[in-house]
């Protein structure tokens, strides 16, 4: 998707939430010892709002540029619609995450990892795919690597195959080579489908990111080890991980963890947004609106996108 495309869709889902910051009360990440208050929140925001009204706007919204009048109309529908995503979701699926495998108390395959970091430099990656629940009788499953930011060809070698567990059996293992290249901190997804015999767990697609470490600073290093323990999985949890500690990289980390959890575009577009909105009090707005776009980037184009929501 073009910047342009994300950051209107971005503009009306923060214009949408911009009298409504009741609800990160209670995020204890933003002040030492306590909680923030909504007014604390809007003062700490002091830089991108502006008292001109009896509801707080956002001050760079003076310099907003609009789309064509049909596009307009799809982001606004798009923000809107982001808006009225409930916060539950992020609760419902935190839960999901945390305890992944037999679906409905049925066997289910799935991978061993939501997620995985990859070095550029790695060569060939092995992805376990176990099942859970009972090895009992027959299943089959295929799997699928998905470009996201990414590209087959150019950071790794796309693939795509399936797997007989037979009766025993437990765990497979996927190889896919990643590509030595200058560009990181992309990533691409493999996804398990078609399952014969069982049923896919919740811990279907993996993510894997190509990053390399050696480039960041050791307090972003340990930031984004605690973004990724297995036990950060909501909002309130990944934003408590970069408290003031907000950098590109940091900010970056936030948005794959938590959009690595994610079950559609939509959701996805919900937890970016929505953690965007609340790390304001710690970074510059525009600078965090350049990563998330360049993060959103791999998104279908607004025309194509509406059919998600």
């Amino acid at each position: 998707m073009k910047p342009e495309s994300i950051k209107s869709i971005l503009h009306f889902y923060l214009k949408e939430k911009s009298s409504n910051y009741d609800d990160v009360d209670g995020f204890s990440c933003y002040a030492e010892g306590g909680r923030m208050s909504s007014e604390g929140f809007l003062q700490a925001h002091s830089e991108f709002y502006v008292e001109d009204t009896e509801v707080a706007i956002p001050q760079y919204e003076e310099h907003y540029v609009p789309l064509d009048p049909e596009n307009e109309e799809r982001a606004f529908r798009i923000g809107r619609q982001l808006r009225h995503m409930s916060i539950e979701f992020d609760s419902d699926h935190m839960e999901a995450v945390r305890n992944p495998g037999q679906v409905n108390g049925t066997k289910s395959i799935e991978f061993k990892e939501r997620f995985m970091h990859v070095s550029p430099s790695c060569g060939i990656i092995k992805i376990p795919v176990i099942q859970t629940g009972s090895s009992n009788g027959m299943a089959k499953i295929a799997w699928i690597t998905e470009d996201k930011t990414a590209k087959s060809g150019i950071h790794y070698t796309g693939s795509q195959g399936s797997f007989d567990f037979t009766e025993g059996v437990e765990e497979k293992t996927i190889e896919l080579e990643i590509r030595n290249q200058r560009e990181t901190d992309v990533c691409f997804a493999v996804k398990l489908y078609d399952p014969e015999g069982t049923s896919i767990g919740n811990s279907n697609p993996v993510i894997i990111y190509i990053v390399d470490h050696s480039k960041l600073y050791e307090d972003e290093k340990q930031v984004i080890e605690n973004i990724f323990s297995p036990n950060i999985t909501s909002i309130p949890e990944v934003l408590t991980c970069m408290c003031d500690k907000v950098t590109n990289n940091t900010f970056k980390a936030g948005l794959q963890r938590l959009c690595s959890n994610a079950d559609s575009i939509p959701q996805e577009l919900y937890l970016g947004s929505e953690l965007l909105r609340l790390t304001l009090p710690h970074a510059n707005f525009s600078t965090l609106r350049n990563v998330f776009c360049d993060f959103f980037s791999y998104l279908p184009e607004l025309e194509d996108i509406t059919e998600f929501f």
